[in-house]
C-alpha cells in the first residue's frame, strides 16, 4: 500500500509522532511471523458471514502473540486471493446473504461477468467498476457498454447478475446485500485499489446506484447512474432522497432522457438541488431533451472522468444522514444511537389547508421535507490531529474510528459536540483493528482506536 493513499488532505504529522503513538501503545510480545499473520487475516476475512467474522476477530484480539503493530503492518500489505487472467469471462460463485426476515444467512448461487484489461498485474492495485444491469437484463450487457473504457483505463469491470427476481429494483436490503457481496468476492479475487472503486448502473441499476451510493457512501470513488434516480416513499421506507448529502463529496455523472417518467425527472432535479445546497464540487445531471428512457453514453469522457476520481478515506469532513440503525457509518464516523423521532418508514402528517393548495410537485416537496424531520444527521470535522468538531441533529451517540494520523501523541482526543467540549482518553485496540478489517479489509484505512461519545 502506498503511503500517499493514507494521507488526508493535510500535511501529516511528523513521523516521530506516529512512531511514538504506535510504539508506546504496542507492548513488546512474542509476535507471530508474517506468513502466519497473513494466513490468520485471510482466514478471518474469508469467513462466510459477519457474525462468524466478528467472533473470530474477538478471539484473535485476545492472543498475546499478535501485537497491534504487527497486525496493522500485515493489514497494510494484505494480499488478494490467487491469480487471474485478462479478458472477458464469467464466474459462478456462492454469495452469503442475510436470511429472509433477518434470520441467519443464506448461501446463494450467483453469476458475475467480468472484464479484466490486458495490462492487469496482480501485484498492482487496480481500479474497479461495479456495473449494475437493468430489469430483465444481465451483467454481460454492462460488460459490452464498459469494455472499451476498461481497456483504455486499465480498469476491471464486474457486472453481477441479480441472483433474485430480475424484474425491477425493489429498493430492498437483500438486493443491496447481493451487490455488496459480489463486490466483496471480486475484491478477494483481484488486487483492487480500495480508493478507486466506481459504481454505475442502467435503469434498474441506475436506481440501485443512487441507493447503494447514498447508503454506503464511503465505498466509492465516483457514481454514474443512468436512467435511474433517487426515490422517496415514506410509507415503505424507500427513501434515499433524504440521504443525498451523504454523496456530495463524490464525483457524479447522471445521464437521463428528459421525456422519461415525470416522477423520476422530479426526483433527479430535487436530488441535484440538494447536491448543490450541500456544495457538491463535481456533480452533473446530463438531461437529453429528445430522449425518453434512454441516454447517450458517449456524452461523458469516461476515460478522463474515471481515472481522475479517487476516494479519500481520511477526508477532513464527513457528513452522514441516516434513518436506520444498520446504515449509520461513513468513513471514520458512525452514529451509534438515534433519537426516537428518527424513522425509516412512517405515515407523514399533513396540514389539510396547506396540502390542498399544493400542486403535484409541491406535494412531493412537502413529503420530502417531512422525511427530513425524521432523519438523523451528523457532520464531523477533523480540525487537527486529536481534535474534532461534531454537529448533529437527532443523534444520541456516535463513535470515531481513528488512525495514527488522526491522533496526537500523549494527549486525549478532544471533541466539540454541538458546542460542548469533551475529552476522551485513547487506547490502541486490537479488537478495533480486527473487527474493522474483518468486514472491510480496507488497506487504505486501518484504524487503531475508537472514541465513543457520550
Amino acid at each position: 500500500m502506498h503511503t500517499s493513499q493514507l494521507s488526508p488532505s493535510r500535511r501529516p504529522p511528523p513521523l516521530f509522532w506516529l512512531l511514538a503513538i504506535l510504539c508506546a501503545a504496542f507492548p513488546n510480545s512474542a509476535a507471530a511471523d508474517e506468513d502466519s499473520l497473513a494466513g490468520e487475516l485471510a482466514t478471518l476475512v474469508d469467513l462466510p458471514d459477519p457474525v462468524s467474522r466478528r467472533k473470530r476477530a474477538d478471539e484473535l484480539a485476545k492472543r498475546d502473540d499478535l501485537d497491534p503493530k504487527s497486525v496493522r503492518t500485515a493489514m497494510l500489505s494484505f494480499a488478494h486471493v490467487g491469480g487471474a487472467r485478462a479478458g472477458e469471462y464469467t464466474r459462478e460463485v456462492t454469495l452469503v446473504l442475510p436470511g429472509k426476515g433477518g434470520k441467519g444467512y443464506d448461501a446463494v448461487a450467483a453469476t458475475i461477468p467480468l472484464y479484466v484489461p490486458q495490462n492487469y498485474a496482480p501485484a498492482r492495485p487496480t481500479p474497479l467498476l461495479l456495473a449494475l444491469h437493468g430489469a430483465g437484463g444481465r451483467g454481460l450487457n454492462q460488460i459490452g457498454i464498459w469494455r472499451h473504457v476498461a481497456e483504455a483505463t486499465g480498469m476491471i469491470v464486474a457486472a453481477p447478475d441479480e441472483p433474485g427476481a430480475n424484474e425491477g429494483y425493489a429498493f430492498s436490503a437483500r438486493e443491496r446485500d447481493a451487490a455488496l457481496a459480489a463486490l466483496r468476492w471480486v475484491r478477494r479475487h483481484f488486487n483492487i485499489d480500495e480508493n478507486r472503486i466506481h459504481l454505475a448502473g442502467v435503469s434498474r441499476g441506475g436506481h440501485m446506484t443512487w441507493d447503494l451510493g447514498t447508503r454506503r457512501p464511503d465505498l466509492w470513488a465516483s457514481l454514474a447512474p443512468m436512467i435511474g434516480g433517487p426515490r422517496f416513499d415514506t410509507r415503505r421506507g424507500q427513501n434515499n432522497l433524504r440521504f443525498i448529502p451523504n454523496i456530495a463529496h463524490l464525483p457524479i455523472r447522471c445521464l437521463q432522457g428528459q421525456k422519461d417518467q415525470a416522477g423520476l425527472i422530479f426526483n433527479l432535479k430535487l436530488g441535484f438541488e440538494r447536491l448543490k445546497e450541500a456544495q457538491a464540487p463535481d456533480a452533473e445531471l446530463l438531461l437529453f431533451p429528445k430522449l425518453g428512457h434512454s441516454f447517450r453514453f458517449e456524452s461523458v469522457k469516461w476515460s478522463k472522468f474515471l481515472p481522475a476520481a479517487r476516494r479519500n478515506p481520511l477526508r477532513r469532513r464527513v457528513v452522514r444522514l441516516a434513518a436506520s440503525k444498520s446504515e449509520t457509518r461513513a468513513a471514520w464516523v458512525e452514529v451509534t444511537r438515534l433519537d426516537r423521532t428518527v424513522k425509516e418508514s412512517f405515515m407523514p402528517r399533513v396540514v389539510a389547508a396547506q396540502w390542498n393548495n399544493l400542486d403535484l410537485d409541491g406535494k412531493r416537496r412537502y413529503l420530502a421535507a417531512a422525511a427530513d424531520k425524521r432523519t438523523a444527521r451528523i457532520d464531523a470535522e477533523m480540525v487537527a490531529p486529536g481534535r474534532f468538531r461534531v454537529r448533529s441533529q437527532r443523534v444520541k451517540g456516535f463513535r470515531l474510528l481513528l488512525t495514527p494520523e488522526m491522533l496526537k501523541a500523549g494527549a486525549p482526543v478532544e471533541i466539540i459536540w454541538n458546542g460542548r467540549v469533551r475529552k476522551k482518553s485513547v487506547r490502541i485496540s486490537k479488537r478495533v483493528l480486527l473487527r474493522e478489517f474483518a468486514e472491510r479489509f480496507d488497506r487504505a484505512f486501518v484504524p487503531v482506536a475508537e472514541v465513543r461519545v457520550p
